[in-house]
């Protein structure tokens, strides 16, 4: 009697506590109890439906009997410890993938994109390649990334931006840093950093390029020529977006030959610009796009040109 009274007692407790793991789980994940509750659902309707199959092809069934009491424990604890496994791993939806799962970094590693930075043009006073690798590869794994926007491309774009000197200040435009952001659109995607102090600093230039880069994809994106694009292709009109603005090249139906070759250049303050005999001072767009693609293949060419990235 008092064995069955501790049997009763040990199995209230545990249905308590599967009770109580029940609740804490439905309040603390929504999305993920119910989730849970389809897919046992949906296996007790599997199991169900096995069984009446066995019994239809089977007509004498073999004997069923009670579980021991081991036995009985030791399921309960593997529900529970399932429940538990289940809520510790099932991400919410505002959690951040993982490196492992971007496939923007999946063929990559630091060893590789070190050997790619030596090879990349550079300025007097760049960054040494094993650092600038370092901080990509931190700043890359936070969000995940299409393919196209990997290493290879914020490599090649910032060596032709800077020369991957973080202090390069443009003396005309005042764009400044590793990607040459200008107030404005520094302003949109850092609005927290003053331009002033903060578009120089590696981190926060290079957090405002992955993003930025990140919106351009999604405009070009839009169109089928990029869709069809290879990885190569979308990786040149994406540093052609950084340095023109998709605007400009939407404007020219993404034909080069249809950027103005007389572009007014401006001011900072939005006046004209005049050479000094009076005249207009004009810019030939033309002839920047194509500049622009040239160099960024060339940088582009220094990685696809050999195979550098794990097999």
């Amino acid at each position: 009697m008092k064995n069955r009274n501790k049997v009763l007692a040990a199995t209230g407790l545990s249905v308590a506590l599967l009770l109580g793991i029940e609740y804490w789980a439905q309040k603390s994940d929504p999305e993920g109890y119910n989730k849970l509750i389809q897919k046992q659902r949906y296996a007790m309707q599997l199991q169900k439906e096995k069984q009446q199959e066995y019994v239809r092809i089977n007509i004498n069934m073999p004997d069923m009997t009670m579980p021991s009491a081991a036995s009985f424990f030791k399921s309960i604890g593997n529900g529970i410890e399932s429940i538990a496994k289940t809520f510790r791993t099932t991400p919410k939806s505002n959690q951040t993938p993982s490196m492992t799962e971007q496939q923007s970094l999946q063929y990559f590693d630091l060893e590789t994109i070190i050997r790619y930075v030596d090879k990349l043009p550079k300025s007097d006073n760049a960054w040494p390649s094993g650092q600038y690798a370092n901080l990509l590869m931190e700043e890359l794994q936070k969000k995940p990334m299409p393919a196209s926007l990997n290493p290879i491309y914020f490599g090649a774009l910032g060596s032709l931006e800077s020369g991957l000197n973080p202090k390069a200040v443009n003396k005309i435009t005042g764009a400044k840093g590793f990607y040459q952001f200008l107030p404005g659109t520094w302003d949109v995607y850092m609005p927290n950093v003053s331009f002033i102090s903060g578009a120089q600093n590696p981190k926060f230039n290079l957090e405002a390029a992955i993003d930025f880069s990140k919106d351009n994809y999604g405009m070009l994106n839009k169109n089928s020529f990029f869709q069809k694009a290879d990885q190569r292709e979308q990786q040149l009109w994406l540093g052609l977006t950084h340095q023109m603005g998709y605007t400009r090249l939407e404007d020219a139906k993404f034909d080069i030959e249809n950027l103005p070759t007389q572009y007014v250049v401006k001011n900072r303050d939005g006046t004209i610009m005049y050479y000094s005999d009076g005249t207009i001072k004009t810019r030939n767009l033309q002839e920047e796009a194509w500049s622009h693609w040239k160099r960024m293949k060339d940088n582009l060419d220094l990685y696809y040109g050999q195979p550098l990235a794990k097999k």
